[in-house]
């Protein structure tokens, strides 16, 4: 279970205080995969993969849980990619809905279970920050 950091508030900050019950703990997940195949290979592995936003649901209301996905080609001219082609970071509101998309959505568990891939690397951190709204 991943536990978020949350800082310390003085108890003697009221307006601090109440700030942090305005914080939203977003939890990204990242994953870069290394593609064999091409163009064509890269182009099904993205829109499939763009697929799980709305095929990846609940299994109590049958919503999609995955707040935000972003992706595309590995573009960094650094020479650390490890021959990673494509990259993707989403964005989950909770642990749970990150662990069920891990460990038992069906609809990610087909994804995994189709892709033709040489290798894929696995990230994952939690972002804290002032909540606008």
């Amino acid at each position: 279970m991943v536990r978020p950091f949350i800082p310390s508030i003085p108890s003697s900050s009221h307006s601090t205080r109440r700030s942090v019950r305005r914080l939203k703990m977003t939890i990204y997940h990242i994953v870069s995969f290394k593609v064999p195949g091409g163009a064509s290979a890269h182009s099904q592995l993205t829109s499939d993969f763009f697929s799980l936003k709305d095929t990846c649901v609940r299994p109590t209301d049958a919503k999609p849980y995955i707040s935000a996905i972003r992706g595309g080609r590995q573009s960094s001219k650094e020479g650390k990619d490890q021959g990673m082609d494509v990259v993707f970071i989403l964005e989950f509101d909770n642990d749970e809905d990150l662990q069920y998309y891990l460990w038992k959505d069906p609809a990610h568990d087909a994804f995994k279970n189709n892709i033709k891939i040489d290798g894929v690397v696995v990230l994952d951190f939690t972002d804290i920050y002032p909540n606008s709204s």
